[in-house]
């Protein structure tokens, strides 16, 4: 189920990157590293050690969005 999951997970993501460049809100970059780097961040937050500091499903949902499409960068 796992390795299922990990296989068509990235695939749909893609897409949906692709979408957001064509549309022009997001910037240019190779679509399928960006999806492959969104899953991995998604598999962090599932760590129990990352659940125990984020909480909710929806905080942890908002902040692996926030961290994908804003980075790390401390904001103005």
């Amino acid at each position: 189920l796992v390795r299922a999951c990990q296989e068509a997970l990235p695939e749909q993501v893609e897409h949906i990157i692709r979408d957001g460049i064509r549309e022009g809100e997001l910037k240019e970059g190779d679509c399928r590293i960006l999806a492959w780097e969104h899953v991995a961040m998604v598999e962090v937050v599932l760590s129990p050690y990352a659940r125990g500091v984020l909480g909710t499903p929806e905080k942890m949902c908002d902040y692996v969005i926030d961290l994908f499409l804003a980075g790390a960068r401390k904001k103005k």
